[in-house]
């Protein structure tokens, strides 16, 4: 419901639309801009947040597959891993991603893993928000093994052309952060960095998109800020847990840009998962210029979901 908002626009919409003399032409293009504006001025908040068996529509598991489809991972150079269904387990305390050594052959290429992995795509996605979850990451010896992550890619997935935002991802056995996009060349370009600390174990992870900066934060913690080249494409959520070839062409020449140790008998662990909207960025100023007060949308409303604790 637009509220007071929607009663501003509908006095300047009979006002405009109700002047003698005013075309068709105009009358129409009028109607589109109170359309565009009514989107604009919808309300913010929680919008989704669920790992849980009754919301599967929400997610698919696997990568970019149809239900129950094993699939390759996004990169099969040099992961080891498909991604199977049956890998992925909901309970009412949220996500659990496992692994199995269990070889799979897809498209003539040879997955030595079956690995579990949930995402968005074609079922939710988002431009501008907080993004936050809880994820219990496993290590071995103080380095996370695997390679654990949560990640936002751009909806439609057109690599870098449409951004990615890694919340954090476990590369080398530490904790990283990074944006990803298309430069003016048309070549991938990105930002990020090692955060600082053991990520070991239960830590809450969240990021901020917004049109002029994404800022990351580690158990609420500032841990990285970017102020340039934001995406303005809408991204869906990806919870993945893959396994990389140390001994590929990739992994050898950029060992940070591969996961940490491999172990197969790992576990991924996702709870607490949200979603909480910001509002379109000229909502604020037309709200302003139609001397309308703007409320946020509330987070706690019946329609609102998360995670099970």
């Amino acid at each position: 419901m637009l509220g007071r908002p929607a009663n501003a626009l509908r006095t300047i919409a009979r006002a405009l639309t109700g002047r003698p003399g005013r075309s068709a032409r105009s009358r129409a293009a009028f109607a589109v801009t109170i359309a565009v504006v009514s989107a604009m001025m919808a309300p913010s908040g929680l919008v989704t947040a669920t790992l849980t068996r009754p919301h599967l529509t929400e997610w698919t598991a696997n990568w970019l597959g149809t239900a129950r489809q094993v699939t390759p991972p996004p990169n099969p150079g040099y992961e080891l891993e498909a991604f199977d269904p049956a890998r992925v387990a909901y309970a009412p305390g949220g996500l659990r991603l496992s692994i199995r050594d269990d070889p799979v052959t897809i498209d003539g290429t040879t997955y030595q893993y079956r690995s579990g992995a949930i995402t968005g795509y074609q079922r939710q996605a988002y431009t501008y928000g907080r993004f936050s979850a809880r994820i219990f990451i496993p290590c071995a010896h103080g380095a996370i093994v695997n390679w654990p992550a949560f990640w936002l890619v751009g909806n439609p997935y057109k690599w870098p052309a449409t951004g990615e935002i890694d919340v954090i991802e476990g590369l080398g056995g530490h904790a990283w952060w990074h944006f990803h996009y298309q430069d003016a060349a048309g070549q991938p370009a990105s930002y990020g960095g090692e955060a600082p600390g053991s990520h070991c174990g239960w830590h809450t992870y969240a990021v901020e998109w917004r049109p002029d900066a994404i800022t990351w934060y580690y158990d609420h913690s500032l841990v990285g800020t970017v102020t340039a080249h934001i995406t303005t494409k809408p991204m869906f959520p990806v919870f993945s847990y893959s396994l990389t070839n140390p001994d590929s062409a990739r992994c050898t020449r950029y060992p940070d840009a591969c996961g940490g140790p491999i172990d197969p008998a790992a576990v991924m662990r996702v709870r607490d998962f949200t979603v909480q909207r910001f509002p379109c960025p000229m909502r604020a100023l037309l709200l302003r210029s139609l001397r309308v007060p703007w409320e946020p949308g509330r987070a706690a409303t019946a329609g609102s979901r998360r995670t099970g604790s």
